[in-house]
């Protein structure tokens, strides 16, 4: 985690100063990257068509105000993006900012939550 850290912090020059003072508690990002393997990987990490039949799917959640790996998933390349954006939600609170790319959408997902938030305004 610490070499991660310190990797994409020296490879993207990332300083939390430059999200400071956003009006935003918490920057999550969500993203993934995909590893093809060998062929005889794909009993367990199957890929996701006859071009690609073993690959390796890789899910990151960090904290940009911390700098802070919050969340790694390694996993099958069948694997769809929305399945772990679960991993945020109990981070979340009214101030905080997510951001991840249209892999991570679905619209039932969305729905649930713009419910929770309105649900919470009702109470504040």
């Amino acid at each position: 985690k610490e070499i991660f850290l310190n990797l994409s912090r020296n490879q993207l020059n990332l300083s939390s100063k430059l999200f400071e003072n956003k009006g935003f508690k918490n920057i999550f990002l969500m993203d993934s990257s995909e590893i093809k393997l060998p062929v005889n990987h794909k009993d367990k990490y199957k890929g996701s068509n006859k071009s690609n039949p073993s690959v390796l799917k890789v899910n990151l959640l960090i904290e940009l105000l911390g700098y802070s790996l919050e969340n790694l998933v390694v996993s099958e390349g069948r694997m769809n993006e929305h399945n772990f954006s679960k991993y945020v939600y109990d981070k979340l609170s009214v101030d905080s900012l997510v951001m991840k790319d249209l892999g991570y959408y679905k619209y039932d997902d969305l729905k649930q939550r713009c419910a929770l938030h309105l649900k919470s305004k009702s109470r504040g």
